[in-house]
């Protein structure tokens, strides 16, 4: 720190000494603002890097240690760069138009099931009267319904036949089973293939699935 002059002092110093007083005051005025305008810049550089967009590329401070850690972005430097414009970002919603007879062949490969809603005659005669109404063509469309898997239990019963006056036995004819003493047939054990292996269910899950619908298999 600079020597401290009073005014009394000041009064007894000459012309030339007041002069290199100023002249060595202005240097360190100039000194202190080039510090002052730094320290600004460097603050609003850390405000902008803190809450500034990201993707903004922030120049070199004078006198900043500065580690060449960007080479993209120092490659990218002179080139500018166009902001996207509000239809790339939002693209424009397309309304479809649909394809007349789209559902009708989306859905022919279905069952079909007619269910007919009617009025009775007494109904027509209230709102028409007496021969007063005559039939148009029917208004039509189509749903689908889900129908949740059935289980049922087939129960074989096998006759058996004895001759009168000989001891031979015969048995009626039996298709062969999957599995000997077992409840599997072709159909349960596609459903099992299918839930494991297109599915990709564990066989766990696929255990308590079905029993949830009163059918215990084991999944061991």
């Amino acid at each position: 720190m600079g020597e401290i002059f009073s005014r009394d002092e000041l009064k007894q110093c000459n012309k030339e000494v007041l002069i290199t007083l100023f002249l060595k005051l202005q240097e360190q005025m100039i000194e202190m603002n080039g510090k002052l305008d730094r320290m600004a810049e460097q603050l609003a550089v850390a405000q902008n890097h803190r809450y500034g967009r990201k993707s903004e590329k922030l120049d070199v401070i004078d006198g900043q240690l500065c580690f060449n850690f960007n080479e993209a972005e120092a490659l990218l430097e002179n080139i500018y760069v166009v902001e996207p414009v509000e239809e790339d970002v939002i693209p424009t919603v397309v309304k479809r138009k649909k394809t007349r007879g789209k559902r009708k062949e989306d859905l022919s490969r279905l069952p079909v099931e007619t269910i007919s809603h009617t009025l009775s005659e007494e109904e027509l005669t209230d709102i028409f009267g007496p021969d007063g109404w005559k039939q148009l063509p029917d208004e039509t469309y189509m749903r689908v319904k889900v129908e949740p898997a059935r289980y049922t239990v087939e129960e074989h019963h096998v006759c058996v036949y004895a001759g009168k006056t000989t001891d031979k036995i015969v048995k009626a004819f039996r298709p062969k089973s999957l599995l000997r003493n077992s409840i599997a047939t072709l159909s349960l054990v596609a459903s099992i293939m299918n839930a494991k292996y297109v599915n990709g269910m564990p066989l766990d899950r696929i255990a308590t699935d079905f029993r949830r619908n009163e059918v215990n298999i084991s999944n061991r």
